[in-house]
């Protein structure tokens, strides 16, 4: 086995960062992905359900779940598609508008704590290498769905 897994790396700091989060938004009774569902109803007011999954990378039920949560706290609300009553759309409210920029600042402070004693070029060095880490694991993970 690899003494240096780049797998166990990034699976510890999911995990830490999955407490950061749960700790810096529990005072909003959101928890680690649905901010992420936040954010990406407010970049797309009326998304739907499907397109939300697919843009988050998770699967329909945890989108449901996370939807069903955040409009019973207030953040958004949904309404069914005129065209298509088979499509439900999701926008922000009020209330979730207000909170964007809490959501925004928490993040901005988890990544600070994460990059903390980093110099710039090592900033845009690492955010580079793992955004070729991703998109190799893209490729892969599309490459498999189209073979089944």
């Amino acid at each position: 086995m690899e003494k240096h897994s780049i797998g166990r790396y990034i699976a510890s700091i999911y995990r830490y960062q999955s407490i950061l989060i749960n700790k810096q938004f529990e005072q909003y009774g959101i928890g680690c992905g649905q901010h992420t569902i936040l954010i990406n109803i407010a970049l797309n007011p009326g998304i739907n359900q499907k397109d939300l999954s697919e843009r988050v990378k998770i699967d329909r039920a945890n989108t449901h779940r996370a939807i069903k949560k955040l409009e019973a706290l207030g953040y958004i609300h949904t309404d069914r598609d005129e065209d298509d009553k088979q499509i439900i759309r999701s926008c922000l409210t009020e209330k979730g508008e207000k909170l964007m920029p809490s959501i925004k600042s928490g993040l901005h402070d988890i990544t600070e704590i994460m990059i903390k004693n980093f110099e710039d070029p090592e900033r845009e060095e690492i955010t580079n290498l793992l955004q070729k880490i991703e998109e190799n694991v893209q490729k892969y993970v599309k490459s498999l769905r189209d073979d089944s």
